[in-house]
């Protein structure tokens, strides 16, 4: 550590996530160094020099302290990779430098050789004394050199520091300053130890104070003594007093590390993260569960393959029905206990060298969704009432390590930071670890059922030259193919219907309603047309509007409705927004509107298309009532290109026209 001259010397391994560190100078330090390194132990150490938090000056707001720095000796310098450390190398212009130099705080030296690391780009440094470093070399200084500031509020860094109290070392009643004391209570005094968390990173050593606790107390050490109370003597903690305000000198402190081998790398990969919901409002087909992809656009709602997460959500120990507690780790067998980082290499198939590093999921799964209601004594009844937002009272998250399958049985080998074991499982229940994650897991079409499922679409066209309304019911027929026939099910004896494969014969009725474009079927229903709604409104099977020809064993006019509704499967989400579109998109007004009615449910789905730009359609989901009688609830909204719209939108007026659908959403040649 960079503070006085006495320093530790510790040689260890140290495993670095490469992944992990951020896109900072800092950082890329190290980067720099262990990209494309060859395992082994190197021809000669590589010096790496990595700053970690400012040293802290405690002043108020109107206070000034000056700090005379007197640097003796230049260390090193710190570039883009290693340290170069050869005496007699010139600074130049290299702006970080390690020195030894000695400290004077208001005139008064503090005693002691002190070492950190110096930014020569700092204006705050003297003009001459930026020159002098930069003519020095490596070494010590044939002439010291010198330099102050005046730190106050106005030109000191501000950090945001919390101070952790970790451990409480001993309790004295404070009447007579001998008896211990089992709690932390107003009369007593607490020692205890403690460091500072400057901006999100421990900094410095651990230090020791106390804290005498009485009915008047200053402002800071009625903070600290708050957080105590009710400590216990003896009692390692995580108690964390108020935010503070400090200031950093222009020196940092560092950490050295003088690399001698490198013994391994790993490549890992997240394969997916999602957060698992369960009666999900975006799961009306299928019987799938909504998973939220937190990997990527965290807006983004997949519904995934229940099965296949929920086998998963098993073998980790599963949930139960009231999502309130697990069942119990589940596997062929448990083969270790307590992961480290030489077990997650040590297990994995013998063809692999990655361990159990091949595969890292993240799970959340909510937990305790029970809405509790508490009295002032402290006593409440819970509710099992569905809550707004249930994460936020209880979710249970954690890592999930997984090997890749043995070649032979398949098996896998998982390690589960939740139970702190290593267990050997069935692989099938992981397949999906071999699979792309927008081919396998996102299911991202419009609609997400078989046509069977569907009763009725109603779609309504808002734009200038595309308008009118249609209501689409869909009438479906249980038939049996039997020997190149179709049979109601009456028709066949028990051994014919075991023969026969089952097939659902749609007509499909389309209605006009209100001011609608003129198209084939309306010049149908003109001439030929008799039958009428309660409304007055005429309408038409697509079996007659095609002349009742056939494709298959479906009619002409069916089969090219079958083709429109492929159309939305086929329609996928788009990519993020521009800032151009995320702002149009708040007022984007609906252009097109579709209700989608399914067998056995409640609800209607309700899409509303808004054009937001050239290239983008947004479109949102609501949950309706199909009785009428709740309001909208809002699903989610996502993004569709404006040419997959078109293609909706042609599609539809080419069934109304008895044309041939085609249904090819890939983009013509020229088109972005």
């Amino acid at each position: 550590p960079g503070s006085k001259e006495e320093y530790s010397t510790q040689h260890r391994d140290i495993t670095t996530d490469l992944a992990a560190l951020g896109n900072d100078a800092n950082s890329s330090r190290l980067k720099n160094i262990m990209i494309g390194s060859k395992i082994g132990v190197l021809s000669s150490p590589i010096s790496v020099t990595i700053t970690s938090n400012n040293k802290l000056i405690e002043f108020g707001e109107k206070q000034t302290i000056n700090y005379k720095y007197r640097i003796v000796e230049v260390e090193s310098i710190l570039t883009d990779g290693a340290d170069i450390t050869e005496k007699g190398t010139a600074v130049g212009e290299n702006d970080l430098v390690k020195v030894k130099y000695v400290l004077y705080v208001d005139g008064v030296e503090d005693l002691g050789i002190y070492r950190g690391i110096l930014d020569l780009s700092n204006t705050a440094i003297s003009e001459n004394a930026v020159a002098a470093l930069r003519a020095s070399q490596i070494g010590i200084l044939q002439e010291d050199v010198i330099f102050s500031i005046d730190y106050s509020a106005e030109n000191a860094v501000k950090r945001d520091v919390k101070m952790q109290i970790t451990e409480v070392i001993e309790i004295i009643d404070l009447e007579d300053m001998v008896t211990r004391v089992e709690k932390a209570a107003v009369g007593t005094r607490v020692y205890f130890r403690y460091v500072y968390i400057v901006d999100g990173a421990v900094n410095g050593e651990v230090k020791t104070d106390f804290v005498d606790i009485t009915e008047e107390m200053s402002v800071d050490n009625k903070i600290v003594a708050d957080a105590l109370i009710g400590a216990l003597a003896g009692e390692y903690t995580d108690l964390y007093t108020s935010d503070y305000v400090m200031y950093a000198e222009i020196v940092d402190n560092f950490t050295a590390y003088e690399i001698n081998e490198i013994k391994y790398f790993i490549v890992g990969e997240n394969i997916v993260a999602f957060m698992f919901e369960q009666a999900s409002k975006r799961d009306p087909y299928y019987g799938e569960s909504l998973y939220t992809n937190t990997m990527e656009n965290k807006y983004a709602m997949y519904a995934l393959n229940s099965g296949a997460c929920e086998a998963v959500v098993e073998v980790l120990g599963g949930i139960n029905d009231d999502a309130t507690a697990s069942n119990g780790l589940v596997g062929l067998k448990v083969v270790d206990m307590h992961i480290t980082p030489e077990k997650l290499k040590k297990y994995g198939p013998s063809n692999s060298n990655k361990g159990l590093y091949a595969h890292k999921i993240y799970f959340e799964i909510p937990r305790g969704i029970i809405n509790v209601e508490y009295a002032e004594d402290g006593s409440g009844s819970g509710s099992y009432d569905q809550l707004d937002d249930y994460t936020y009272y209880s979710t249970l998250g954690f890592t999930l390590w997984v090997s890749e399958a043995d070649p032979v049985t398949g098996q896998r080998y998982i390690a589960s930071e939740l139970y702190d074991v290593i267990a050997l499982v069935d692989g099938e229940k992981f397949v999906f670890l071999d699979q792309n994650f927008p081919d396998f897991y996102a299911r991202k079409n419009l609609v997400l059922t078989d046509v069977a499922n569907i009763n009725r679409i109603d779609i309504e066209f808002l734009m200038s030259d595309v308008y009118g309304t249609y209501s689409n019911k869909l009438i479906h027929n249980d038939l049996y193919a039997y020997n190149g026939r179709l049979y109601r099910k009456e028709q066949l004896t028990d051994a014919e219907l075991a023969q026969a494969t089952y097939y659902d014969a749609i007509d499909v009725v389309v209605t006009p309603k209100g001011d609608c474009i003129d198209t084939e079927l309306s010049r149908y229903i003109a001439e030929n047309g008799v039958l009428t709604d309660a409304d007055g409104n005429g309408y038409a099977s697509l079996r007659e509007l095609y002349g009742g020809a056939v494709r298959d064993m479906d009619t002409e006019g069916t089969a090219n409705f079958k083709e429109f509704i492929q159309t939305l499967f086929l329609t996928q989400y788009e990519s993020s927004l521009t800032a151009d579109e995320q702002a149009a998109a708040k007022d984007a007004e609906c252009i097109m509107r579709m209700r989608v009615n399914l067998t056995g449910n409640g609800y209607d789905y309700v899409y509303e298309f808004c054009r937001i730009s050239d290239r983008r359609v947004m479109v949102k989901i609501y949950q309706q009532s199909s009785l009428g009688m709740h309001e909208n609830t809002f699903v989610s909204d996502f993004y569709i290109s404006t040419f997959a719209f078109k293609k909706l939108v042609g599609n539809y007026f080419v069934v109304l026209n008895a044309g041939v659908v085609d249904n090819d959403l890939a983009y013509p040649e020229g088109v972005k």
